[in-house]
């Protein structure tokens, strides 16, 4: 008996082998496959029942689609026009630029049915794809299939219609959890992700490294930068392309490169908690046209602080000195101190860009060997950092004591300061 010809290639890992069968059938937009004959083409060890779960797991995502009985091909609504055989764009693609916001939901919420509950809560996705929605609406999470997911993503908060309720279980048995169908996702938890871009030969494919993100992202080649195949890069999210099947439109930020070393594990633990790690251009255009030095109409409005002994507490290897203190002997013998920090609303005005963006982060993340900025570098690092011999805007509580250290007189506002050189610091 003869052996049977094996294929010749190796065999690829559950999650290679979704890649290669969507480049595969990217490249044949307008043909339908059988598992056993990807496997055969492809030339790779994999089995056919390997293929068709593979198949299966891009039909969920939308991907693919299956057109007859175990005939598959890529999804021609989703991806391709089937006049011109190129990939079906956004509005804002086919005007060739991306839009660097998302885009405002008109759908609003769906209202209570007198028969089916609607209740809002947040996604806790698993690595199958399937979610429990955590609400404080009701006693126990919310179980929701796959299937029944529609686009949202792991932290979102989503509005979801419950099923009727299971038949109950036998005596002694553990109640079933309800279950539901997400309906609209009301805010989403990131709108930045960090993974592996994929090439095709008209678009890419992101794959996020999050293994509860259970969706790829469409990437289109002019939202690629200088990105190269296999690439780490950071995207962020376009157009979410709501509804069953759909797959979200991103462009690329910023590129990694390849994996590993310290300097892509920081970068990837900012990015998988969702802080951007870069700011807006707006912001930073923002920035950039603040002047440098302080006008002489604003120090003539403060407190005038510069020819007193002051000096920050903060360690020599700190980038961004936020407070100050300063202290001098009155006349009347009297101990003043004064308790400085750095005057971020002279610089940061409401509704700006740069105000939005640090509404949106909240706060500056520190980690073991980097600080992630709330605001762009020259405030955070610069026009609001406390540096010596430097001219600095500040907000200031003044404390006056008398020789038994009693308060007796306190006073606060706007005042300037400078700091004489590093030695003033405190270690």
């Amino acid at each position: 008996m003869s052996k049977k010809k094996k294929h010749g290639g190796k065999k690829l890992t559950a999650r290679e082998l979704q890649i290669e069968i969507l480049r595969f059938l990217l490249q044949r937009p307008k043909k339908q496959y059988a598992p056993q004959q990807i496997i055969h083409e492809l030339h790779v060890e994999n089995n056919r029942d390997a293929a068709e779960y593979a198949l299966q797991q891009l039909a969920k995502l939308g991907s693919v689609t299956e057109y007859s009985l175990n005939r598959y091909g890529i999804a021609i609504d989703k991806f391709v026009s089937e006049e011109d055989d190129e990939p079906v764009k956004s509005p804002a693609i086919r005007e060739e630029r991306i839009r660097p916001e998302i885009p405002v939901r008109e759908k609003q919420p769906v209202s209570q049915s007198k028969n089916r509950k609607v209740i809002e809560g947040r996604v806790d996705m698993t690595r199958t794809g399937a979610a429990y929605i955590i609400s404080d609406q009701m006693d126990s999470d919310v179980y929701v299939p796959q299937k029944h997911t529609n686009g949202a993503m792991n932290g979102d908060t989503v509005q979801v219609l419950l099923f009727p309720p299971p038949p109950a279980r036998r005596r002694g048995m553990p109640a079933r959890k309800p279950e539901g169908e997400i309906l609209l996702v009301l805010k989403r938890a990131n709108e930045i992700f960090l993974g592996t871009i994929k090439f095709s030969r008209k678009y890419a494919m992101f794959l996020p490294d999050n293994p509860n993100i259970q969706t790829d992202i469409y990437v289109p080649l002019e939202a690629c930068g200088k990105a190269a195949d296999g690439d780490k890069v950071v995207v962020a999210i376009t157009d979410w392309q709501e509804g069953k099947g759909r797959v979200p439109i991103g462009k690329v930020t910023q590129v990694l490169g390849t994996i590993g070393g310290n300097d892509f594990e920081m970068k990837k633990i900012l990015i998988n908690y969702g802080f951007p790690l870069q700011h807006t251009e707006e912001a930073e255009a923002e920035a950039a046209r603040i002047p440098d030095t302080i006008s002489p109409q604003e120090i003539e409005m403060r407190r005038d602080f510069r020819d007193i002994l002051t000096f920050t507490i903060d360690p020599e290897d700190a980038k961004d000195f936020d407070d100050a203190l300063s202290v001098r002997k009155l006349e009347n013998g009297n101990l003043e101190v004064g308790v400085h920090i750095a005057d971020v609303t002279h610089y940061l005005k409401p509704g700006s860009p740069m105000d939005k963006e640090a509404f949106a982060r909240s706060t500056s993340v520190y980690l073991v060997d980097r600080c992630n900025p709330m605001l762009p570098e020259k405030l955070s690092n610069n026009l609001c950092s406390l540096v010596p011999e430097q001219d600095r805007l500040t907000f200031s509580a003044v404390f006056e004591f008398d020789s038994s250290d009693k308060l007796v007189k306190r006073w606060f506002g706007k005042t300037v300061i400078f700091i004489r050189g590093s030695s003033n610091r405190a270690g």
